[in-house]
């Protein structure tokens, strides 16, 4: 599928914010070499991100691509040029629950997304590979701790057929997986209370199941929204929108660096009019700034 299931919602992203997106072969439906390890992984994107002068990025992760935030968050070079980070159906978040391996590798569908997951993960000979053998879970998993240190949001579909959407919702937003089934409707209310100046917020989209958050037209309007707010150049040095006694943004003092409105997407199974390079090698041109977003990846 490799980049496609991310063009709606790529093509809707203003075009004053750049885009290095990241595609992984291994597990985008292609023939080709084995997926490269995590130390080489990070080799590249430090690459990619000195080649392009990118200080201040906003990593996007998707699905597999999350899986791929932790190693970039443990090195202390490309850490220190992740401005935020957006987690759009993660699996690395609880992914020491059985729910994740055995939906994807074991279940037998019974609807179409989880038919179309088995088709496009468990039954892809390359896939399947990358998932059982050059997949370590304890270099993946993200802990909490770890993303508090950047402002974060996390998007869960409540009907994730990936993942544990539930357990992952109460972790992201208690703490904990001790929830109930009230807990949910205070969930439903986080698209509409989400600031984007939390340390750690939880985006919870009801209803919706793994990828369907950048497809559906007005699930594609809030990401964008989530990825826009953090590209804004009306922050402080804390990362918080700065605003007047009435609520109005407030500009930039004169000769303070803006953030750059760039930002860079790693894909998991899925093109774009972004620029696309693959792990292990550098980037062939000049993009305008960017960060990495190991989304779809």
């Amino acid at each position: 599928m490799g980049l496609s299931p991310y063009l709606a919602w790529l093509s809707s992203m203003p075009r004053d914010i750049g885009m290095v997106i990241i595609e992984f072969m291994p597990v985008s439906g292609r023939i080709c070499p084995q997926a490269v390890s995590q130390r080489e992984f990070v080799s590249s994107m430090r690459s990619i991100l000195s080649q392009h002068s990118l200080d201040d990025v906003v990593l996007i992760g998707h699905s597999y691509g999350t899986l791929m935030v932790r190693s970039l968050l443990d090195d202390p070079i490309v850490n220190s040029k992740i401005h935020s980070v957006v987690l759009i159906d993660p699996a690395s978040i609880m992914m020491h629950l059985p729910e994740l391996g055995y939906n994807i590798m074991r279940r037998r569908p019974r609807n179409a997304p989880e038919l179309e997951m088995q088709w496009f993960a468990a039954a892809d000979p390359r896939t399947a590979h990358t998932l059982t053998r050059r997949l370590h879970w304890q270099d993946c998993i993200l802990w909490r701790e770890q993303l508090v240190e950047k402002r974060t949001t996390v998007v869960i579909a409540s009907r994730d057929c990936v993942t544990s959407p539930s357990a992952t919702a109460s972790y992201v937003y208690y703490g904990h997986v001790d929830y109930e089934e009230s807990d949910k409707k205070e969930w439903r209310k986080t698209p509409d209370t989400w600031t984007g100046r939390g340390e750690l917020e939880l985006f919870y989209l009801w209803d919706r199941d793994h990828g369907q958050s950048l497809l559906a037209p007005a699930e594609i309007k809030r990401i964008t929204r989530i990825v826009e707010t953090y590209c804004d150049t009306g922050l402080d040095p804390t990362g918080i929108l700065r605003r007047d006694e009435e609520g109005s943004q407030l500009p930039l003092a004169s000769g303070e660096d803006e953030k750059p409105s760039a930002f860079a997407v790693e894909n998991e199974h899925s093109g774009s009019g972004g620029s696309v390079v693959e792990p292990g090698e550098q980037a062939s041109e000049k993009h305008f700034g960017a960060t990495t977003n190991s989304a779809a990846v």
